[in-house]
């Protein structure tokens, strides 16, 4: 079974980067620059994994958007949030969100692949 994982990242070359990546290590991937088309393409695929980042634009954290509405699903995808957004406190706050995993930017494209693959065999 192939997985479906959602990228939600601004950053296009970072966006193509994890594609490459997560591709590369047997994974369907689709890329979103902004919380408008994620949740668009949230609601016509099943994803298994979302890796989103927080700070989608300049003006806030349209990625938290994201979080909230993945929560109200019946068979909620996986979650990493993938961020440079420095909060000691993110961390509990994206648990209450329902987030699996998270990793601080810059993060080698190797350790997130780890990450996805960990959670993608819990849910198998």
């Amino acid at each position: 079974m192939i997985h479906r994982i959602l990228i939600v990242e601004d950053e296009q070359l970072l966006a193509e980067a994890m594609k490459e990546f997560l591709s590369s290590a047997g994974y369907d991937v689709d890329c979103a620059s902004e919380r408008e088309e994620a949740e668009a393409l949230l609601a016509h695929y099943p994803y298994a994994l979302v890796i989103t980042d927080l700070a989608l634009t300049a003006l806030g954290l349209a990625g938290v958007d994201i979080l909230d509405s993945l929560a109200g699903q019946a068979k909620r995808p996986k979650i990493i949030v993938y961020s440079g957004h420095p909060d000691p406190d993110l961390e509990s706050h994206l648990a209450s969100h329902g987030v699996d995993a998270f990793l601080q930017k810059p993060q080698p494209l190797g350790e997130l692949v780890r990450v996805a693959s960990e959670l993608l065999e819990c849910r198998a």
